[in-house]
């Protein structure tokens, strides 16, 4: 709500083999977040997604990583209502090249109010190096489920890239079989946590309602 997006909220999904069932009282997911440990984005081969019609944020600002992953879905997928600052905010950086929308971020005032109101998890500033942050650092990124393709929007790489593909699979369950992989691949860690983007269920009762 403070960032401008105005009809959604989140599901945190705790036991990713029932999914389904968290769901399940949800309309279709817009997206997902997921934060895991950083690690440099190396443990992973990614194919670049061929299709460039997304609005791609790179992440050149200390710990904006999940305003930007906000931002991916919001800017990406059909039925996210945003406000006009927001939407003022989307045209001016669509014709800009990746780098230079994240260093944006720190000039729009309405962005960046509404993050560093959330001070404890670090203000936006200028400083692009994360990974010299003492201790455990950890990443967000943007899923985003499409067709029979997981597209994963990360600010900390240069473009999308596709994180999975599977034509007998649902989207929860691409997700999923992501998530679940990411996690055995990880050595033991176990501080991981997945977040569904869904549709405001007070703004859907209202519409019910009327």
């Amino acid at each position: 709500n403070k960032l401008g997006v105005a009809n959604v909220q989140f599901e945190e999904i705790i036991d990713f083999d029932f999914a389904k069932d968290t769901l399940a009282r949800h309309d279709r997911p817009f997206g997902y977040i997921f934060l895991f440990k950083w690690t440099g984005g190396k443990d992973e081969e990614k194919k670049a997604l061929s299709d460039d019609s997304l609005l791609f944020i790179k992440q050149n600002v200390t710990n904006s990583c999940a305003t930007i992953a906000i931002l991916h879905l919001a800017f990406n997928v059909a039925g996210i209502q945003v406000n006009q600052d927001l939407q003022g905010f989307k045209e001016f950086i669509t014709e800009l090249p990746a780098d230079m929308r994240g260093m944006a971020l720190t000039n729009s005032e309405c962005i960046r109010s509404a993050h560093n109101s959330f001070i404890s998890f670090g203000s936006i500033n200028a400083d692009s190096d994360e990974k010299a942050e003492e201790g455990d650092a950890f990443h967000f990124v943007a899923l985003l489920p499409r067709g029979d393709q997981l597209v994963v929007l990360d600010g900390m790489t240069d473009e999308p890239y596709v994180a999975a593909a599977d034509k007998t699979a649902d989207e929860v369950d691409i997700v999923m079989q992501y998530v679940k992989g990411k996690i055995s691949e990880s050595g033991g860690e176990i501080r991981f946590s997945l977040l569904a983007m869904v549709p405001d269920q007070l703004t859907k009762l209202k519409e019910q309602l009327e």
